[in-house]
């Protein structure tokens, strides 16, 4: 799903924390924060709506 992979991303970002100067990871740090705002919200929506192949099957 949508956020899964979201999450993923951000997941991978985090892999950069102590290889870059601090002051460079901020840059990532808030991004992160901001993807899992948006993975949230990806989340919520996948609660509502059902993908389409899910929809065929039914």
């Amino acid at each position: 799903m949508l956020h899964e992979k979201i999450r993923s991303i951000s997941a991978r970002l985090g892999e950069l924390a102590g290889r870059l100067p601090e002051q460079d990871y901020e840059i990532i740090r808030l991004a992160r924060i901001n993807l899992e705002d948006v993975a949230e919200s990806a989340a919520a929506l996948e609660a509502y709506y059902r993908p389409q192949e899910t929809v065929e099957e039914a």
